[in-house]
């Protein structure tokens, strides 16, 4: 083979390398990077967090039986997976990139002090994180969110802004009696002038 030749093909392969080796890191610098538990709390030692906006706030406790809200004073239980998807967040948030460190956009993304809700973690008194949630992003597959200590506005995995914005009542636990079906057998009505009884004696 010309000597020529073997110049030329090996100065292309160079080229394919540099090519491939350029374009790789492209695609990395193009792709998004994801930050994974962006709080660094363990949320399974979160046993209060509390969620204000304007001057209101709302507090969920965990007790030995489970969690509850806190309305006008009393506790009240809570749906368990409601609140368990906030607190879950101390731990599973995870972001991309800064979108933004200029202070003055951070109305845009609603993570200001006026319309941005701040929720933070505590172990009993101890304070362990906390994160300003603003409004989800145009695709609604992520939340704004900043630390309060911060100006650095990112890009959240999920949306879950609509979880701070419903109020204490939603929260509560509706369920008023729970029983097992195929445990009873008697069931008594007792009315105005009507009284009754059903009884299961088999199947």
């Amino acid at each position: 083979m010309n000597k020529s030749l073997l110049v030329l093909l090996a100065v292309l392969a160079l080229l394919l390398v540099v090519y491939l080796l350029v374009s790789s890191g492209e695609r990395r610098e193009l792709a998004p990077e994801v930050t994974a538990n962006f709080l660094a709390v363990d949320s399974g030692v979160v046993n209060r967090i509390v969620s204000s906006r304007l001057g209101s706030a709302m507090t969920f406790v965990r007790q030995s039986d489970g969690w509850y809200v806190e309305d006008r004073g009393k506790l009240r239980r809570a749906q368990p997976d409601a609140v368990a998807a906030v607190a879950r967040l101390a731990f599973d948030l995870a972001v991309g990139e800064v979108v933004s460190s200029n202070p003055r956009k951070q109305l845009l993304f609603q993570v200001d002090t006026l319309t941005g809700v701040r929720v933070e973690y505590y172990r009993d008194e101890a304070y362990l994180a906390g994160i300003v949630v603003g409004k989800m992003s145009s695709d609604y597959q992520s939340t704004y969110v900043r630390k309060p200590e911060s100006n650095d506005v990112y890009a959240a995995v999920g949306a879950f802004s609509q979880l701070f914005s419903r109020p204490p009542s939603t929260f509560m636990d509706k369920t008023l009696l729970a029983l097992d079906p195929g445990s009873i057998n008697v069931v008594e009505y007792h009315g105005r002038g009507t009284d009754y009884s059903l009884l299961h004696e088999d199947t």
